[in-house]
């Protein structure tokens, strides 16, 4: 049985060809809920054949909504370094992606970590950045088809996009955008299979709770957990990292009310840690256990706390003293 995928007026439709009874006059084809039965198999073969080269015509991109069509970011701003760094990042993949443990994946956001923090954060986990700015689910569809992710084998893969398809032009709707993002997750499923998915809420922007942008990325991060769970990733979000009670964005953490600083980064790094730790096995410092031994038992030499009193000092030398001796002139000091 082969399975063929269409899209039909923005909804995805499944079409099943069966064949069977193959052995003598009998064939049976079925497409949704249509079947051709005809006694004659090569004419049964024929009809086949013509209907899958229909196929592209009829449900083919001209159907689909912006947010699934690969494109090459066309911008006039990105047109001289988007395919330069694409090509950069196919040759890095090549060099290093045998050691490459963590992968994001996104637009401006991804792509404008601070250097110093990215090193400091991820460096031990040999992570990999795949954010282009501006980008959208488009976009990303099209490195990925592209070779993006060829010599990559990651743990663990970071995705965030979706913001650009809202503030592109007219702005896409919400759920054009939630379409794009699930088809990224499909191409991370069967191209990485063995990598485990954080999907994150895409990031607050625009001052207010009723800022139109806003409105947009809420109701695509109200449809992303379950897109998460469907898809088999985990879903993160860290919104409230970046906003004030009132659901006012912090411009000391976006300026722009839309790309965080760095302060805005380390918030992210802060909300993304436990996930990460929890998917690459680390196990959290043990807290010290302090035990008292003084005046139960003998000091350590290293005990820094321990200090000689004006006792100690005025009566006799700290050497030679016996024990007993010590235990009477030394104390604690406190702080």
């Amino acid at each position: 049985m082969a399975r063929f995928e269409g899209v039909l007026l923005n909804e995805r439709v499944s079409y099943e060809i069966a064949l069977f009874r193959m052995q003598g006059i009998v064939a049976a084809f079925s497409i949704g809920c249509f079947e051709i039965v005809n006694t004659s198999f090569a004419l049964t073969r024929f009809l086949i054949f013509s209907l899958l080269l229909l196929f592209p015509m009829a449900w083919g991109q001209g159907g689909l909504p912006a947010s699934l069509k690969p494109i090459r970011q066309d911008a006039e701003w990105a047109v001289n370094w988007w395919m330069p760094r694409h090509e950069e990042k196919l040759a890095e993949a090549k060099e290093r992606g045998e050691e490459v443990d963590l992968l994001f994946v996104g637009d401006s956001i991804t792509h404008y970590w601070a250097e110093g923090l990215w090193a400091e954060r991820y460096g031990r986990r040999n992570a990999f950045n795949l954010g282009f700015s501006g980008d959208r689910t488009e976009h990303v569809l099209w490195r990925i088809e592209n070779g993006a992710f060829r010599n990559l084998a990651p743990k663990v893969t970071v995705l965030m996009i979706g913001t650009n398809n809202t503030g592109h032009d007219e702005g896409q709707p919400a759920a054009d955008t939630i379409r794009g993002i699930e088809a990224i997750l499909d191409e991370i499923k069967e191209r990485l299979p063995k990598t485990k998915i954080i999907l994150h809420a895409v990031f607050p922007r625009g001052a207010k709770t009723d800022d139109r942008l806003r409105l947009v990325n809420d109701k695509i991060n109200k449809a992303l957990p379950m897109v998460a769970k469907a898809k088999g990733a985990e879903f993160l979000d860290i919104n409230r990292f970046f906003l004030e009670r009132d659901g006012t964005l912090r411009r000391n953490i976006m300026p722009d009310l839309l790309h965080p600083n760095e302060a805005g980064y380390k918030l992210w790094a802060e909300g993304l840690a436990p996930s990460l730790t929890r998917y690459f096995g680390e196990k959290k410092a043990a807290k010290p256990r302090v035990i008292s031994l003084w005046p139960k038992a003998v000091p350590s030499p290293h005990t820094l706390s321990l200090v000689e009193t004006s006792e100690v000092r005025e009566k006799a030398p700290l050497y030679g003293v016996g024990l007993s001796g010590l235990h009477r002139r030394c104390e604690f000091q406190d702080g």
